[in-house]
């Protein structure tokens, strides 16, 4: 992996440990309407900066995830390879809404 590649993850895995401690302040109830106010195009004042990580954040999974240079991701139990049914349960983890199957990724291939 080139030098600015690596940079370049280590700042998204800053930003994605900075948006959970800044979610995981937020009481529940508030939560919910800091969603939908984020999901109608109203962001609350005072929540600018965790608007914008989380906006980076799914920018970089977008375009990481239309890179015709990055390594497949399908499922290893059942093959899916749907973007849309392989749901991010963490930072290293997928879970496979077609058989239930959690698994990393970018771990090694055997």
């Amino acid at each position: 992996m080139d030098r600015d590649l690596l940079k370049m993850t280590a700042e998204i895995d800053q930003m994605r440990a900075e948006a959970r401690e800044l979610l995981a302040t937020m009481p529940g109830g508030d939560l919910v309407g800091f969603f939908r106010d984020c999901a109608a195009g109203r962001p609350p004042e005072h929540e600018h900066r965790l608007v914008g990580l989380l906006a980076a954040l799914a920018i970089f999974d977008l375009c990481r995830a239309r890179d015709t240079d990055a390594p497949p991701h399908a499922c290893p139990r059942c093959g899916e390879d749907d973007i849309d049914r392989l749901i991010w349960v963490d930072d290293d983890l997928v879970r496979c809404e077609s058989c239930g199957t959690i698994y990393d990724p970018n771990a090694p291939k055997d």
